[in-house]
């Protein structure tokens, strides 16, 4: 017999399947239905196969545990911040919309997070271009503990990865133009870097990206940021977890560095 907390779960899961195929399904009146990530992309193939609304629910019901816990337990233990530009109001132009995946192979279990992180406004409160800026972090399970490995981000066209696994906190800065997501005190490698935004089979820009980061972040600091710890950030900002990402102005998943298996 089912509770009302089981009840109140099922009616979200339920909700979240039909808001999500409304906007990002077959008939949606999104214009790039073809770039979504790869969590609403799951969610559309389970309904196009006809899979069992119940079925779909419980498994919503389960990524949304498996979401809850890991962020509660990375947060805590890696002490997350939020480091926000002062032109971003915490309350209403950001929200953390948080998706986990499940990674397996035959000797390990990993896991992934992503924070697609959605602004208002792009370079200035009130230009109506809204975006997304996901930032993917990697897990080993191992004696019922979450490793962290690495995170995946989009700095400006090129795809970077950062090596966590040393790390014992871990600090984002959003650019104060654009919200590029960087990880604070350490250098990220490149894994694609495409020459073109629109073109994957070029790749070789050397220096810009990284100057350009670099700048960016100066800028960020110099006009003074806010620190915002994720895991007492309740009252601050918003965090959805398994929430129906917004159709944004500005859309990430364009770049031909996706789709990954995680974004």
């Amino acid at each position: 017999m089912l509770n009302i907390g089981d009840e109140k779960e099922r009616r979200w899961a339920k909700s979240l399947i039909d808001e999500c195929m409304k906007s990002y399904g077959a008939n949606g009146n999104y214009a790039s239905l073809h770039y979504i990530p790869s969590c609403l992309k799951l969610l559309k193939d389970l309904v196009k196969r006809n899979v069992n609304k119940e079925s779909i629910a419980n498994f919503l019901i389960s990524m949304k545990k498996l979401s809850i816990n890991l962020f509660n337990e990375f947060t805590s233990r890696y002490n997350v911040e939020l480091l926000l530009p002062r032109n971003v109001n915490p309350i209403k132009d950001i929200k953390v919309y948080v998706w986990p995946s499940i990674l397996m192979n035959r000797k390990a279990s990993y896991y992934s997070l992503t924070f697609y992180n959605w602004f208002s406004f792009s370079f200035k409160p009130g230009d109506g271009k809204s975006e997304l800026e996901p930032i993917t972090f990697l897990f080993r399970k191992t004696n019922n503990k979450y490793e962290l490995l690495t995170a995946y981000a989009r700095v400006h066209y090129d795809l970077c990865e950062y090596d966590l696994s040393e790390r014992d906190e871990v600090k984002i800065l959003f650019a104060k133009y654009g919200h590029t997501p960087d990880i604070m005190d350490i250098n990220y490698v490149r894994v694609r870097c495409p020459k073109f935004k629109h073109n994957p089979k070029k790749t070789g820009r050397k220096y810009w990206d990284r100057i350009w980061l670099s700048a960016g972040s100066i800028i960020t600091r110099i006009g003074g940021i806010n620190k915002f710890k994720l895991k007492s950030s309740g009252n601050h900002i918003r965090i959805s977890f398994l929430g129906c990402l917004p159709k944004t102005t500005n859309n990430p998943f364009k770049s031909p560095i996706y789709p990954l298996e995680f974004f």
